[in-house]
């Protein structure tokens, strides 16, 4: 994921309680939430320049000079317990993120205001929180990924966003896949395969599946590296939505 950076963080919110958090970074109370919106997480860069593949770039008649990122929220308990495990696994000095879901990496700036702004909007308001769970392990080439289960509501959940924009093709080749494999990141970057091995077992004994809620929708503006919160979206059939 050529647009996944690592995120700095820039402060750290009042940690609220019970039913009011949310995940990803973000937390708050109902006092300051708006209807359709998700307080703001932490932001940041992993201090490189990467330049993406031919199929992570969007499909627009000029070359986009940004492009946003859409994540999965979830409830802040869940959260934590998966960004612990990336903060136990991730290279110390490359770690600026916190735990993620992403959803869609490379949505064009040119398309926001008209084409995606809209459908996320419509989108979350019409989507109820739901269930997920983290399941298992997988060793991928420089790191570890936790797969999160794509039950039918993240799939109803993510063709319902793809679709109008499937349509509109401008959307990369990654993101018009039609199968996501949703995942946290916990381990990356690492050369020593050796080192991913051994870190691969200690996980694979050591985790159980962990069940979680979908709150809402997070987006990102990818720039020059880094990732700068926008705005969230609270699923508007979920307690808390406003």
């Amino acid at each position: 994921m050529s647009y996944s950076a690592a995120v700095k963080s820039s402060s750290t919110p009042a940690r609220p309680s019970g039913k009011e958090q949310v995940g990803n970074g973000e937390s708050s109370t109902k006092a300051n939430q708006s209807k359709g919106s998700i307080p703001r997480p932490h932001h940041g860069a992993d201090g490189r320049r990467r330049s993406p593949s031919p199929s992570q770039k969007p499909k627009t008649s000029d070359e986009e000079e940004t492009v946003y990122v859409l994540t999965l929220q979830t409830d802040q308990d869940h959260h934590n317990r998966m960004t612990a495990l990336r903060n136990k696994y991730f290279p110390k000095h490359l770690n600026k993120l916190r735990a993620h879901l992403t959803l869609f990496h490379a949505l064009p700036g040119s398309k926001m205001d008209n084409s995606i702004l809209p459908v996320i909007q419509d989108i979350a308001k019409q989507t109820s929180r739901f269930p997920i769970a983290a399941t298992h392990a997988e060793k991928r080439k420089r790191g570890i990924a936790i797969v999160v289960a794509d039950g039918k509501e993240f799939e109803h959940l993510r063709n319902s966003l793809q679709l109008p924009w499937k349509r509109e093709r401008f959307l990369s080749a990654q993101d018009a896949a039609s199968r996501a494999k949703p995942h946290y990141t916990v381990m990356n970057l690492v050369d020593d395969g050796e080192v991913v091995e051994r870190a691969f077992e200690e996980v694979q004994q050591g985790f159980k599946i962990d069940e979680g809620v979908a709150v809402g929708l997070g987006l990102w503006k990818f720039e020059r590296g880094w990732w700068r919160w926008v705005r969230g979206f609270e699923f508007g059939g979920g307690e808390g939505a406003g």
